[in-house]
């Protein structure tokens, strides 16, 4: 009886939460496609947030290599990230809501401070490749923590 009821919950356990492991496995790709397809600003930020964690995951993936090679200001990886943070700002812009502009700042605060990380890890001379990905970060999050503070008039 007890093992019945034990398999049960897990079964069920399993079928209430299989979707959300699935959705965890999106491809940077496949969360470009979606972005491109969603019409809801709100869940566009959300897509594009999500879309910046794994890009910077691939760039700390690709910095904690080790392998030697530098970094360069027409790296792939780079450019992919720098995409990522520009679709973000006008999702962010286009909701004009507040938890989607608190969520974004946090969002920003965290990856700017792994970018500063990154930034003291790597050698000198790929030092100014991470600094130009900071600047817009920084930017970005002065924009959304002005449009928190001083939200537009209805």
């Amino acid at each position: 009886m007890k093992r019945s009821v034990v398999l049960i919950s897990f079964v069920w356990w399993m079928a209430v939460s299989g979707p959300s492991f699935a959705a965890a496995e999106k491809t940077p790709e496949a969360l470009e496609k979606q972005y491109e397809a969603e019409r809801n600003p709100r869940k566009r930020a959300e897509i594009a947030r999500e879309l910046m964690d794994q890009r910077l995951e691939e760039l700390r993936a690709t910095i904690g290599i080790g392998t030697g090679t530098m970094l360069e200001e027409s790296s792939l990886i780079l450019e992919k990230y720098r995409a990522a943070l520009e679709r973000l700002g006008p999702a962010v812009r286009e909701a004009a809501h507040t938890g989607t502009s608190k969520r974004t700042e946090v969002h920003l605060r965290s990856h700017i401070r792994e970018l500063e990380n990154m930034k003291i890890s790597v050698s000198t001379m790929e030092r100014p490749f991470l600094e130009k990905l900071l600047a817009p970060a920084i930017q970005l999050r002065e924009e959304v923590l002005y449009s928190i503070m001083h939200p537009p008039k209805k």
